[in-house]
């Protein structure tokens, strides 16, 4: 089964930014409609997911609870015309004028 389109996008998007993070997220779960993943050097207790239901969290937890979200963002892919993605829930440069 093919995977869902805001899955394509963070596969291909991690593995092209990966080089740009100190500590670069690794995927330890793959599933058809989200990914955990946690990075490199950073104590287990902190992780992350990103689900095609449209959100990207890093989160600490222990024994399985989350204890608190460090980061919550909302994800809207669109595809670009000209080629390319943007998010729909970003404001663009050209709306800043």
């Amino acid at each position: 089964m093919p995977r869902p389109f805001a899955m394509r996008l963070f596969d291909g998007w991690l593995e092209q930014n990966r080089p740009r993070f100190h500590r670069p997220p690794i995927v330890v779960e793959r599933r058809q409609r989200s990914r955990v993943f946690r990075f490199a050097g950073v104590a287990l207790s902190v992780w992350g997911s990103v689900c095609d239901g449209g959100a990207i969290t890093v989160r600490v937890g222990h024994a399985g609870t989350t204890w608190d979200f460090l980061a919550d963002f909302d994800l809207s892919p669109a595809r670009l015309a000209p080629g390319g993605y943007v998010c729909r829930l970003c404001v663009s440069r050209k709306n800043l004028k």
